[in-house]
């Protein structure tokens, strides 16, 4: 005798079948595969819902209905496993079939004479007029929230021996409703992982491809910058070549530029990319950046301050690449801020983390711009008579990085007063 059905001291048998649906449905819910999904739906008819068998057969998206799972009598398991059915033949059954609510209900004396079927349950009936006839059937459709058709639950030899009652009819249809709108949360959920997966491996081709052609062009930019020098020694005897040349050589440094741009991209993109997991101060860090810049915040007239870095901030991951976390964004922010503004790093560490802190008084990002401003070859429009050099590709790797080391990274800008971007770093536990 099955939970649902088995007698509880002082205890309704309503009660009893509405607890043990809700602990079947629970279960259900937990279910992250579709294939899972669906065992637990025949399993709980059989331990739950007074069957001895019970099978789901699945639509797809060719309008066929496939046995995907089948519980209890293990002659219906091995007769029924795998097999398959366009799903006109199962509509055209339910065109013979009482409705019972949701539910299906196929009298056996309805059936044409010349009706094959899959399995035949070796049952003896009893007497009366609701007994179970071997042929009888009784399925459940299987809807989604919009009403489609995910499925078909058939279940048969009832351990009574005996057609449902109202209850047990009641419960069965709330089960099979629950189920349906189950499966198609799990057919959705296995559609968009598919989809993801399809997009990761797009997205890792052409990481791959870029990779490949990027490198293939590192080699001849370094051969032509090799004979742009050789050419630069003989400039002087000749103007017009000496303009030539340096055109050249800014056009090719541009380029060779853009290359290693590209070749850090990809690196960073590459999940199977061993990275370095070492204790990182990102003090030193910013005052090594800081340093760096300083020539060039001098000669653009922009004041550039540091605040924190006084005492050790420490998170872990690799230096190089965060040194260039810092470097990007100090880089970008002295180029779009004018004569006269001010940059400032700052360190602090907080409990969920190290912050960094990059702020400007530059022109700014219009608030539609923001949203895309980390992806690739995106920058910032321009709003002075001079042309800002850059490919668009700093940000993006200056994400990735982060990213990668568990971090988060986000912007706050007004159109001209200035940039905020704050980073985000997991705090070294070991420190």
């Amino acid at each position: 005798m099955s939970p649902a059905t088995r007698p509880e001291p002082g205890v309704p048998r309503e009660v009893v079948m509405l607890r043990e649906l809700h602990a079947l449905l629970t279960s259900i819910s937990s279910e992250e595969t579709l294939r899972g999904l669906l065992q637990s739906v025949v399993q709980g008819v059989v331990d739950v819902l007074g069957f001895q068998m019970a099978v789901v057969n699945y639509l797809d998206d060719d309008g066929i209905l496939e046995v995907l799972a089948v519980a209890g009598d293990e002659d219906a398991q091995r007769s029924m496993a795998g097999r398959r059915m366009p799903v006109q033949e199962i509509l055209d059954e339910f065109e013979l079939a009482d409705e019972w609510g949701l539910l299906r209900f196929v009298p056996h004396d309805r059936l044409p004479a010349d009706v094959q079927s899959t399995w035949v349950p070796d049952l003896e009936p009893i007497e009366g007029p609701d007994a179970w006839h071997p042929m009888d059937a009784l399925y459940a459709p299987l809807q989604g929230p919009d009403g489609a058709l995910v499925g078909v639950l058939g279940v048969d030899l009832p351990i009574d021996g005996r057609r449902p009652d109202e209850l047990a009819r009641q419960v069965l249809e709330m089960y099979a409703v629950h189920a349906g709108l189950a499966i198609h949360r799990a057919r959705a959920l296995e559609r968009e992982h598919e989809l993801a997966a399809g997009l990761r491996e797009s997205s890792r081709y052409r990481e791959q491809v870029n990779a490949a052609v990027t490198h293939e062009l590192k080699n001849p930019l370094t051969s032509i910058l090799g004979h742009v020098e050789i050419l630069q020694d003989v400039a002087p005897s000749a103007p017009q070549l000496g303009r030539s040349v340096t055109s050249i050589s800014r056009a090719a440094r541009r380029m060779e530029s853009l290359v290693a741009s590209l070749l850090t991209l990809a690196r960073v993109s590459d999940p199977q990319q061993q990275q370095a997991h070492e204790s990182v101060d990102l003090s030193e860090l910013v005052r090594e950046a800081r340093d760096l810049a300083a020539v060039q915040a001098e000669r653009g007239e922009i004041s550039l301050g540091l605040e924190g870095a006084d005492r050790p901030h420490r998170t872990t991951g690799d230096a190089p690449e965060l040194a260039m976390v810092v470097s990007n964004l100090l880089s970008n922010a002295l180029k779009y801020t004018p004569a006269g503004g001010s940059v400032r790093l700052g360190l602090a560490t907080r409990d969920d983390g190290v912050e960094l802190t990059c702020a400007d008084t530059g022109q700014g990002i219009p608030l539609a711009d923001q949203p895309s401003i980390f992806d690739e070859f995106t920058r910032a429009p321009q709003t002075g008579d001079v042309e800002v050099p850059g490919s668009g590709l700093g940000l993006a790797i200056t994400r990735r990085v982060v990213h990668r080391h568990g971090g988060r990274i986000s912007l706050e800008s007004t159109p001209g007063e200035g940039t905020t971007v704050r980073v985000l770093l997991p705090l070294d536990v070991r420190a």
